[in-house]
């Protein structure tokens, strides 16, 4: 079994620890907090939508899971290992070999197709070629890009680009070696039908042991979750606080 592979008795252990995670960013002069003691667990096989207003954190939040950043204060534990143990070089293996990220820039590779990048991911985690290709031509496929696996990026639209972050998020997975999808926003320029078909693939890959966290404003992802975590001004929100889980 590879490293990291989840089993099933691994379903609902714990994957992601965050306790009392500060993050103070520096705006001109002025201190601006992204985090401000913000706690989370994340279970494997868990589907979690996170909300809060625009600026309330949840980007902050999934860089510094991303292993992006490092926090001020407070402890990050990803797989058993304390991010802030980690070198920088320990930092980018991790990124490669333990988490998955879905941007809200998408952050694809221009000079390669749409197949390239999304078997790019398989290449990093130790896939050989032909099953790195297999599997970014069937995660394509299963969100309708069939069509396109030999355009390049700037030729799709935004839609179509998002599909395709998301599809190289779910490849990696082949490896046996991730542990945690972040998704930043992934529905935010696809229709109620695409919606549906990526959050069939994040279903897919929280069924297959992983833990995956959705920062989100659409009510459609919210009411597919297994868990909604709330976040304000960096905070945990109160108990007895109303969401406000589309407000932009």
């Amino acid at each position: 079994m590879a490293v990291g592979q989840q089993t099933s008795s691994d379903r609902g252990a714990p994957v992601a620890v965050v306790r009392g995670a500060v993050k103070t960013f520096r705006v001109g002069r002025e201190p601006v907090r992204g985090l401000q003691g913000f706690d989370l667990e994340l279970r494997a096989g868990e589907l979690c939508a996170l909300v809060g207003i625009s600026g309330s954190g949840k980007s902050t939040l999934l860089s510094v899971l991303g292993g992006l950043q490092r926090t001020d204060e407070g402890s990050v534990v990803v797989a058993g290992t304390d991010l802030a143990s980690l070198s920088d070089r320990e930092l980018a293996s991790y990124r490669a070999r333990t988490v998955s990220s879905i941007f809200q820039e998408y952050n694809l590779l221009p000079m390669l197709t749409c197949l390239e990048n999304v078997a790019l991911a398989g290449y990093l985690v130790g896939l050989g070629e032909e099953e790195s290709t297999r599997h970014a031509t069937s995660t394509l496929v299963d969100l309708g890009l069939g069509d396109e696996l030999r355009r390049y990026p700037g030729e799709l639209s935004g839609g179509q680009r998002q599909r395709v972050a998301i599809s190289r998020a779910v490849a990696g997975h082949a490896s046996g070696t991730k542990r945690l999808l972040l998704a930043d926003e992934p529905s935010g320029s696809l229709d109620a039908s695409t919606t549906d078909t990526v959050l069939a693939a994040l279903r897919a890959a929280a069924t297959s042991g992983l833990a995956v966290l959705v920062a989100t404003h659409d009510p459609q992802v919210v009411a597919a979750a297994d868990r909604v975590v709330t976040i304000v001004e960096g905070r945990n929100a109160p108990a007895t606080a109303t969401p406000g889980l589309v407000t932009a």
